[in-house]
């Protein structure tokens, strides 16, 4: 897997601030994205996910979990053995296609994701945490997810850059309708021209709340 590049954090200190890198891809030096779906894996590249897509909560300094689109979570033991986290989810927030972040397009990204066989041990499962995620849903706007055990490394897992980062639910193959079971996370895109070079547009699953973006 490609490691992420923080030219996001770059910082020009004098002349033009339209700079040019070329870092390196899997298919050796960087041409293209490739699909830009952040459910899945090859060939996409971990640094444009992670300048496109957010998750639950983000991975901070000195290894510190910080919230991203929770703005705060709990953990309880619960009575199977396991524990349950609630995340409170930031309001106000849209993705780019106009679509509202709530807590029904949370589940819909873990319905998707965590839906076997992608939760076998050889897909998702290789970072254990769809492994031990038992349940999840929505109470009201705050998301639940039960896991089977104390897994010590959930929070840490889930500010990876994939595979749960949030998707639009338009951006899905029949949109709010698809199906976790028949229908793929995509990425099913268009691509346009621009400035004589082909892009692919990234399947509105941009979320937008910091100005930045």
């Amino acid at each position: 897997q490609q490691y992420d590049y923080p030219v996001h954090k770059f910082i020009v200190d004098s002349g033009s601030t339209t700079v040019t890198i070329s870092p390196g891809a899997q298919t050796g030096l960087f041409v293209t994205t490739g699909p830009m779906d952040p459910h899945s894996y090859r060939p996409n590249e971990f640094f444009i996910s992670n300048w496109i897509y957010e998750g639950l909560v983000s991975y901070g300094a000195n290894g510190a979990i910080e919230p991203q689109l929770a703005t705060s979570w709990t953990v309880t033991d619960a009575t199977s053995g396991g524990q349950k986290y609630r995340f409170t989810l930031r309001t106000g927030v849209v993705f780019h296609d106009g679509e509202a972040f709530n807590c029904a397009a949370v589940k819909m990204n873990f319905d998707h994701v965590l839906q076997p066989p992608l939760n076998h041990n050889w897909y998702h499962g290789w970072y254990h945490l769809p492994l031990h995620t038992t349940s999840w849903g929505c109470d009201g706007e705050v998301f639940e997810v039960t896991v089977d055990a104390p897994y010590y490394p959930f929070l840490q897992e889930l500010s990876l850059i994939r595979p749960l980062r949030m998707l639009s639910p338009e951006s899905f193959f029949n949109g709010r309708d698809s199906d976790p079971v028949t229908h793929s996370v995509g990425p099913h895109q268009w691509q346009r021209r621009n400035e004589g070079r082909r892009r692919a547009r990234v399947g509105d699953g941009e979320l937008c709340r910091r100005s930045e973006l």
